[in-house]
């Protein structure tokens, strides 16, 4: 099956499958945004049994489908306008994807992150538009907050899906930072659309400024832009709230004018018969008016009622829905807490094996470290023995090879001394005997 990744996570990845259905597939480290993977291997087509035609087709009908998603996916559809003060612009595709934002005044830049929140669902960007505004503290404990949420569609059914989406995240998540905020929802034209990018402002604001102007012509509109979306909802309330009661007063002077009419006109009796006959006919415009104004009220009464109703299903829906997805994130941090845990066991695992390993190579190290350096002192010992065995025998002969020569020498002296003693015991006998010669001459 073909489909389209639309989001990627660390180890997991979101793809758009032909049906419309959203698959979670293993994240193989090349996939990015937009890109036409296979999740599972298509099934083996025998072209001898098949005609080429049909094949041609499937191919043609997959290509053609593969296209559509892939440029669909990045073709804007809504756009979703979240104002507290920061005001910023979110556009979505047909999946309720953000494929784009931009911040539309100063405040924006600091609680967005366009990078984060791109290719999210329009409910986890809201959440963390709502969260870093949290964090930077333009929505607070001590005062009553505001948020504002307009929608730009052409398809009536997706902006009020979109609204309850917002909603329901936006209340989400002031809920759980222990906030109290008033959340309005409303739709937004394509002309007003335009209209508001012209000024430079967000649509949903300029809508709430347009209602002030109307019940208050002397607005400074430029000066209305710039309010907090939080005061600027209480001025348009309090202004509507002045109007009602005013329009409220005059038709009651209305009424009491007519009722007096009347009275006059009854006193006169046939004596002024003109006046008589004027207090029949306001008489009569008086009875249609309650009659009208019956009418009205019991028709205002039931679109009460029917605005009730379905606010009341509304509010039973969104809360099915909070529950449910609530239900389900606890679900999945469950799951993530479990994976993490699992994840941390087997790191920790490894860590100890690992460490073990390196505990015993170290020690392996060590004992033939130790092993070697013994070897290496016990061939320097037999060395050494052997170079004083050496020496030893060295000395030995010299001093044997010295005593010989002494002995050499001293046999020889006295070999010497023999024989210069036996020469002088032999000239001794040979002077003796001369002498004697000599004795016997004579």
């Amino acid at each position: 099956m073909r489909a389209v990744i639309v989001e990627i996570n660390n180890k997991s990845a979101v793809a758009l499958a032909k049906d419309g259905e959203f698959l979670k597939v293993k994240n193989k480290g090349n996939y990015k945004v937009g890109l036409e993977v296979d999740i599972k291997a298509q099934p083996y087509i025998n072209l001898v049994s098949v005609s080429k035609i049909a094949s041609f087709a499937a191919i043609f009908v997959f290509i053609i489908f593969a296209g559509f998603v892939g440029y669909s996916y990045n073709i804007p559809y809504s756009f979703v306008y979240v104002d507290i003060n920061p005001s910023i612009e979110l556009v979505t595709n047909r999946f309720d994807r953000i494929i784009d934002s931009r911040a539309l005044n100063d405040d924006a830049t600091i609680i967005m992150n366009t990078g984060l929140i791109k290719n999210m669902k329009i409910y986890d960007g809201i959440e963390n538009i709502v969260k870093n505004a949290v964090e930077k503290g333009y929505l607070v404990d001590e005062y009553q907050n505001a948020i504002l949420i307009s929608v730009v569609s052409d398809n009536e059914k997706k902006v009020h899906q979109l609204m309850d989406k917002a909603q329901v995240a936006v209340e989400r998540n002031v809920e759980d930072a222990g906030m109290e905020s008033v959340v309005s929802t409303q739709e937004i034209k394509r002309e007003q659309k335009a209209k508001a990018e012209k000024l430079e402002v967000s649509p949903g604001k300029l809508n709430l400024v347009e209602r002030l102007a109307e019940i208050r012509p002397e607005t400074n509109v430029e000066e209305a832009s710039n309010m907090p979306v939080k005061d600027l909802i209480k001025v348009v309330n309090e202004a509507s709230s002045m109007e009602r009661k005013a329009s409220s007063d005059e038709e009651m002077s209305l009424f009491n004018d007519n009722t007096n009419d009347t009275d006059n006109s009854a006193k006169g009796g046939k004596k002024a018969g003109i006046i008589s006959d004027t207090g029949n006919n306001k008489n009569e415009n008086r009875n249609d008016e309650k009659e009208d104004k019956q009418e009205k009220e019991d028709k205002q009464e039931k679109e009460d009622k029917k605005e009730k109703e379905y606010k009341q299903e509304k509010e039973d829906k969104k809360e099915k829905e909070y529950k449910q997805e609530k239900e389900d994130k606890k679900e999945k941090e469950d799951k993530k807490e479990k994976e993490d845990k699992k994840e941390k066991e087997n790191k920790k695992e490894k860590e100890d094996k690992q460490e073990k390993e390196d505990k015993k190579e170290k020690e392996d190290k060590k004992e033939k470290e130790y092993k070697q350096e013994k070897e290496d002192k016990k061939e320097k010992e037999d060395k050494k023995e052997k170079e004083d065995k050496k020496a030893k025998e060295d000395k030995k002969e010299k001093e044997d090879r010295k005593e010989k020569e002494n002995k050499s020498k001293t046999n020889e002296k006295s070999d010497k001394k023999a024989q210069s003693n036996e020469d002088k015991s032999k000239d001794k006998k040979q002077n003796n005997g001369n002498n004697k010669n000599k004795d016997k001459r004579k």
